[in-house]
């Protein structure tokens, strides 16, 4: 849980365009259609050998594929909800070791490259450096609606630009903003800060408001961040994971030690794999109490993750909408219908 990052930005723009080769293991697309024998629940969309982070927009299914791991790089590809022809969308993404490796909204991808950080749209395939670096050395990025947040290592800084571009701003400096992840929620950016280098128990927690401002310490110890919604942070622990309020106080382990690829909605709903209970997607409502709503079951997630609660962020192997449950199965992108719809 530690890293050493230096890294100078500058602010710059550039544009490009991903060539349109197709790598060694480019994805197959589908028709859409439910295969022979298959469930009507579940629809194969992709054959995928060796995908390994999925996020989502209103249209589509992103997903990462690694290049050798020497090379720390990632290409990203995706494919409509319904199936259809799979799509390269950018090359040589800088491989993250934090919970997301990009962003996306509205065909809008956010990530990160050896040239700093970037825009792509995900229709042409343009490429805009928004800020300009170190890209290899820059770890974590979120947005909102207006801005996309990263952090500077170097300095250290938490800062953003606009997701149009623009000039950055800082938004916390010093010690305490040191960042080995970050993510947001529209009011608040929050960072796991590895602490102080092979001092174990020195990690933390932190928020700082969008518009910059006092940073706040929300979590301390052997902790680790794996989300955030409505001024609320989402810490790992031993005890499993614990809520707490950008207003004070904590409210306790929420969620069992089995949870891993925990993920936040905007809407503060919670979504992890159980894989100690039948390979079950699980969800939970911070108004239900300790109620939770399996989404689905026997899922053979490929290349199962360690638990949250030893203080890893695993990469998200599911991703969530309001009607489908999508994920990489060993040699396959698959939709499957929500279990409670």
């Amino acid at each position: 849980m530690r890293a050493l990052v230096v890294s100078v930005l500058l602010i710059a723009a550039a544009c490009s365009r991903p060539s349109d080769r197709r790598s060694p293991e480019a994805p197959a697309g589908t028709d859409g259609r439910t295969s022979p024998g298959a469930s009507v629940e579940q629809r194969a969309l992709a054959k995928v050998t060796s995908g390994e982070y999925l996020a989502l927009d209103a249209s589509h299914v992103y997903w990462g594929v690694a290049h050798a791991p020497a090379d720390g790089l990632l290409d990203v590809w995706r494919i409509s909800k319904d199936g259809g022809e799979a799509k390269l969308v950018v090359r040589d993404l800088v491989r993250l070791t934090q919970q997301a490796q990009f962003v996306v909204d509205h065909r809008i991808l956010f990530g990160i490259r050896r040239d700093g950080v970037v825009r792509v749209d995900t229709d042409s395939g343009r490429v805009t450096v928004l800020v300009s670096g170190h890209g290899e050395e820059l770890l974590g990025v979120a947005m909102d609606d207006e801005f996309v947040y990263y952090g500077d290592n170097s300095v250290p800084t938490i800062s953003r630009v606009a997701r149009g571009g623009g000039p950055a701003r800082v938004l916390a400096t010093g010690e305490a903003a040191l960042s080995w992840d970050i993510t947001c929620d529209g009011s608040h950016v929050y960072w796991f800060d590895p602490g102080k280098p092979f001092r174990e128990g020195d990690e933390a927690v932190r928020a700082v408001q969008r518009d910059g401002g006092e940073i706040l310490t929300l979590c301390q110890g052997n902790v680790g961040l794996v989300g955030a919604a409505e001024g609320v942070a989402y810490c790992a622990s031993g005890e499993g994971i614990q809520a707490a309020s950008i207003k004070g106080g904590s409210r306790g382990a929420v969620i069992p030690i089995a949870a891993t690829m925990f993920q936040i909605a905007p809407t503060g709903r919670a979504y992890w794999y159980d894989a100690l209970h039948d390979e079950k997607t699980r969800e939970w409502r911070p108004s239900s109490g300790t109620s939770f709503t399996i989404l689905a079951s026997n899922m053979p997630i490929t290349s199962p993750p360690v638990p949250i609660a030893q203080g890893i962020a695993q990469l998200a192997r599911f991703a969530v909408d309001e009607d489908h449950v999508f994920l990489l199965e060993p040699g396959q992108l698959v939709r499957r219908r929500r279990s409670d719809r």
